[in-house]
């Protein structure tokens, strides 16, 4: 719809200039609608437009106009050029609009992930870690979240939780946990995507628990470099837990 609208727009700008300009300075109004509209638009919708604007300079401006027939065979090569100058320009724009949507997602990435390292940096205990990294994925990804922690034995404890905060109630990520199923994934080292996402930590050590993340009603699944950041966070919630682990143990060494 957007790819055709785009080329009513391109031809009703240059129909009334016709036959005052010649074809080649409608054909570049075509191909700059054609670079402008795929930095907008799809791969599908950009060739779309590429088709449409071609035709429509064959329909509108080759004679005989108002028809798709070609009185003079040399507009035949100047409509197969304008097509394939078009579909390079649309893939082109296409890969460069590409490029600066990566570049901004791992723009996003770097800063929401140095934010939540210059928290985990200065909270003194676990609990802290941890609230610290349910808020922070609780904003990025519109989630409850909840984080376990493992004993020495390998069980899981509830460690922080953003049900409270989120007024999820009965919809909490708590009550969705299972918490057998969730030492099973913290045993194998593996994320599980499901109803609830659970996420394993784990240092080069052992394992230090799992995050599990239930999403708000209505947002869609994780895309697998949201799921990448999750990960990104449960390794530095992982290196956090761990370096209080060995502050207490120097502690009670020295105490001891």
């Amino acid at each position: 719809g957007c790819a055709l609208a785009i080329t009513g727009v391109c031809t009703a700008l240059a129909f009334p200039f016709f036959p005052k300009f010649d074809s080649i300075n409608i054909i570049m109004l075509y191909l700059l609608a054609t670079a402008v509209g795929a930095l907008r638009l799809g791969r599908g919708p950009s060739v779309l437009l590429a088709v449409g604007n071609m035709l429509a300079f064959d329909y509108f401006f080759v004679p005989p106009v108002f028809s798709f027939d070609v009185d003079d065979e040399q507009y035949l090569f100047t409509l197969g050029v304008m097509l394939f100058v078009a579909l390079v320009i649309a893939n082109l724009m296409i890969t460069v609009s590409r490029h600066r949507e990566l570049a901004d997602s791992r723009e996003r990435r770097t800063r929401v992930l140095y934010a939540m390292s210059r928290e985990l940096a200065v909270a003194t205990d676990a609990a802290a870690m941890a609230s610290a990294a349910v808020r922070h994925m609780r904003d990025v990804f519109h989630c409850t979240a909840a984080v376990l922690i493992a004993d020495h034995e390998g069980h899981l404890l509830r460690l922080a939780s953003g049900d409270e905060a989120a007024g999820d109630g009965p919809d909490s990520v708590m009550t969705q946990v299972d918490l057998q199923y969730a030492e099973e994934v913290a045993a194998l080292r593996e994320r599980s995507v499901g109803r609830v996402i659970y996420q394993p930590m784990h240092t080069s050590g052992r394992v230090q628990g799992v995050i599990a993340v239930l999403l708000r009603s209505g947002v869609k699944p994780l895309l697998e470099e949201q799921l990448d950041l999750l990960d990104a966070f449960a390794v530095q919630l992982a290196s956090a837990l761990q370096r209080v682990q060995l502050v207490e143990a120097a502690e009670a060494a020295r105490t001891s």
